[in-house]
């Protein structure tokens, strides 16, 4: 009995030392597994530009209630295309200069070729909407531009702004109207558009 419980014992002790030697075994393998993996793999540089944009408004004015405008965007190879939108701000001054608080309104999308505020008239041009949508605010131009001579302008939007007759009436002869065009401009390329909630696709931009 004695004789077989040793035999028994080496044989489980021989067992143990050869599981154990295959783990090692096993753990040695993956060891050099992970140090292969992480020596031969290398970090990938993605290296990223942001294109050059810029924009002007051009302003005409004839006369104290009229303000044409249009956008402009750089050309040269320093610049990318870019889309471009504005939002147009009026403000009402008196004979002095003082501005003067005045009610003008929510913001709604125009009606045919014009959007009143309170007191104040925006006149459109006859083809705004064929060249321009309002979103949110803002006229956004329905064409990419680009940094190139000729195609670096919109259309015109703005025609003419004046008061209401009750306008008129209300501040005085000698009130005047200024008008503040915040323009943006924006990387067409890419997905920046999805900034501007909109889309682009081969130039057109829709909302």
């Amino acid at each position: 009995m004695e004789r077989g419980e040793k035999e028994r014992r080496q044989t489980a002790l021989f067992y143990a030392m050869g599981v154990a030697l295959i783990v090692l075994t096993l753990c040695v393998m993956v060891e050099a597994t992970f140090a292969l993996m992480t020596t031969r793999t290398a970090s990938l540089d993605n290296p990223l530009a942001i294109g050059n944009t810029g924009i002007t408004a051009e302003e005409t004015f004839d006369g104290w209630n009229a303000k044409q405008v249009r956008l402009r965007v750089p050309t040269g190879a320093a610049y990318v295309k870019s889309m471009v939108r504005a939002m147009i701000v009026p403000y009402i001054y008196d004979s002095g200069g003082n501005l003067i608080a005045s009610d003008l309104g929510g913001m709604a999308a125009p009606t045919g070729n014009q959007m009143t505020l309170g007191d104040v008239i925006f006149e459109f041009d006859s083809a705004w909407s064929a060249n321009w949508f309002y979103q949110d605010g803002f006229f956004y131009y329905r064409t990419v531009l680009e940094p190139v001579s000729g195609l670096n302008q919109t259309a015109l939007l703005l025609r003419k702004v004046s008061l209401t007759a009750a306008g008129r009436a209300k501040y005085g002869a000698g009130a005047q109207i200024k008008v503040e065009v915040i323009a943006d401009s924006l990387q067409a390329e890419g997905e920046s558009w999805r900034e501007w909630d909109v889309t682009v696709s081969d130039g057109t931009v829709s909302p």
